[in-house]
């Protein structure tokens, strides 16, 4: 060890120690103003950044691996640090070790099926079970719910968000934040506002009408707010009219603040590091997930008197307000691991329930009297939980639709899914890092595959349609946060997708047997030109991990898609969402 770092260790050790003996004061709910006034300009400074880059893991409270960010830690005050995780559809760390054996956090459907229930019960329902999963992780903080507006339809975070409509994000937003809150453990609300768009999102200026702001993409936020008290609020990258939302005290500070009176924590999102003093000024509060130039710039801003203290006091003060809430400072300790096994039960439950019946001509569906299946699609085989980034749960697996449909008694025809699997593997030869482990090829390293070109095998389908039942034909998208969705191949269908549409139907059709055809996306797709050919058309969305079962109940007829409909709990939905009072 260099005798350099000796002495920071050791000027470390007596500036804790000294920091504990100048002052008996230990954090408490009452106390907060006191602890404001004894800590020094530079322990202030330090708890307004994330403490990512800034400290090592062994001086956190708790360390929890796959976490998106903490706060700092000061133990000389009894202030604990704190662990904020992803992600919208279920808690997203690594797998964590238990006596030798991985655990994982379950992968609910996405955020878009959610609102296609009108059901907030529900939605509080598995908001629930992720607020279970986070509490007994050590994770302090859903970073969830997303509730932007769906301003443009290949916007990539489609999937996290709710609706193009303000009043339904804004309910559906609301019993996330409640659902999760309810065990105890807290939630963001994000991105405030205007983030529509991946593409050049750190730097995007969105030029909107003031009537627009207020009706649209301020609305749903104005009434999550109403009907919920979410621990944070975290700001969005973009611009509006030339000026940063993290920076902007008209929207942060005027709007949020003083018109909605909101009390909490106001977040950056992550990284896109912008001016530190301009960012606290301007009504951010805690800079995620923290890195050492902001707190440099912290520190000049005080020391040259262009930072105030008051902007510093109160921005430090709603940290402790949220540090007090949290399960690090209660120090409640769970020792049951999770109930994967029912919140899996829950997820199959929900995705059934958020499924969109979009046709079905002589009521094909539910299936009745049908057992030999062609079930045609890359993705059918190779079935899509969820989106990808920050709401990529670690799960410990996921349902194909073709083992969902075999499960209940559905015979798929062996040539036929001979085919696909092995196509499917050397797409996955081709796309995956062989050194990719089991649960990473479940989640980060889970591509979506492009489809298989029927074109060559003239015969094929034909044989297909002589030999069973009908013919499921399966059509799969992927979304991400890195990027937008593109209009060739992914908006409208490939080429190869058209194909097999049109041939599977005309092949099946010709001997009166019937075509459906799942949509496993995250967002929309164009159906206008081939929606006449197939009898039935069913988007499953991103379903979560129990994919799979849950497009074989719909299917069956055990689950009724869009379930607010016939959901009999319906007077528990606020009259806003209740379909009958329409």
């Amino acid at each position: 060890m260099k005798c350099a770092d000796r002495v920071w260790i050791v000027l470390g050790f007596l500036f804790c120690s000294l920091g504990s003996a100048g002052g008996s004061l230990r954090l408490a709910e009452d106390n907060i103003d006191e602890i404001v006034r004894q800590m020094s300009p530079r322990e202030k400074a330090m708890l307004l950044v994330g403490c990512e880059s800034l400290v090592s893991k062994d001086s956190l409270t708790v360390y929890v691996p796959g976490a998106a960010g903490y706060t700092k830690s000061f133990p000389q005050y009894g202030i604990p640090s704190t662990v904020m995780a992803d992600g919208p559809v279920g808690v997203r760390i690594f797998p964590i070790k238990v006596d030798g054996k991985r655990h994982y956090c379950t992968c609910f459907p996405s955020s878009t099926l959610l609102a296609s229930t009108w059901d907030t019960q529900l939605v509080e329902t598995q908001a629930g079970a992720m607020g279970e999963e986070a509490a007994v992780y050590d994770v302090d903080v859903i970073l969830t719910p997303g509730i932007n507006i769906m301003r443009n339809p290949l916007c990539g975070r489609n999937f996290e968000y709710f609706s193009e409509d303000p009043v339904l994000s804004g309910l559906m937003g609301a019993a996330m934040v409640n659902g999760v809150q309810s065990r105890g453990i807290g939630t963001s609300l994000k991105h405030f506002v205007a983030n529509n768009q991946q593409v050049n999102k750190l730097n995007n200026d969105s030029r909107i009408p003031v009537k627009a702001l207020r009706e649209i993409y301020l609305k749903g936020f104005e009434i999550c707010l109403q009907h919920s008290n979410p621990w944070t609020v975290m700001s969005s990258y973009n611009k509006i009219g030339g000026i940063l939302t993290q920076s902007n005290a008209e929207l942060l500070r005027t709007v949020l603040r003083e018109e909605w009176g909101y009390d909490g924590l106001v977040v950056s999102d992550w990284y896109g590091k912008r001016n530190s003093p301009e960012q606290l000024e301007g009504g951010t509060n805690l800079l995620m997930p923290g890195e050492k130039a902001q707190l440099e710039e912290i520190e000049a801003g005080i020391e040259s008197g262009a930072l105030s203290m008051e902007v510093i006091d109160d921005a430090v003060k709603h940290i402790l307000d949220y540090v007090v809430k949290t399960k690090a400072f209660r120090k409640d300790i769970h020792a049951a691991l999770p109930d994967l096994e029912q919140h899996a039960a829950l997820s199959r439950s929900v995705a059934g329930q958020g499924m969109v019946l979009l046709k079905n001509d002589s009521c094909v569906l539910p299936l009745k009297g049908i057992k030999n299946i062609s079930l045609f699609g890359a993705t059918a085989y190779h079935s899509i939980a969820g989106g990808g980034g920050s709401s990529n749960v670690n799960k410990s697996h996921i349902v194909d639709i073709s083992t969902g449909l075999e499960q209940v008694g559905f015979v798929l025809d062996r040539s036929l899914k001979d085919l696909y699997t092995k196509y499917n593997a050397y797409q996955e030869a081709l796309l995956v890092d062989p050194k990719a482990t089991d649960w990473e090829r479940l989640s980060y390293r889970r591509y979506v595959y492009p489809e298989m070109d029927l074109m060559p095998n003239k015969t094929l389908v034909g044989e297909q349609a002589k030999s069973n039942d009908m013919a499921v034909v399966v059509i799969g998208r992927g979304s991400t946060e890195e990027s937008d969705r593109k209009v060739h191949d992914d908006f409208n269908l490939s080429d190869s997708e058209i194909y097999m549409i049109d041939k599977v139907c005309k092949e099946f059709h010709a001997r009166n047997k019937k075509v459906v055809v799942l949509l496993n996306i995250g967002g929309v797709v164009e159906t206008a030109s081939w929606k006449n050919k197939p009898d039935a058309i069913l988007s499953v969305w991103f379903p979560g991990q129990e994919c799979g079962h849950a497009v074989a109940d719909v299917l069956t007829g055990t689950v009724n898609p869009s379930g607010l409909f016939f959901h009999e709990a319906v007077s528990t939905t606020p009259p806003i969402l209740d379909r009958k009072s329409t």
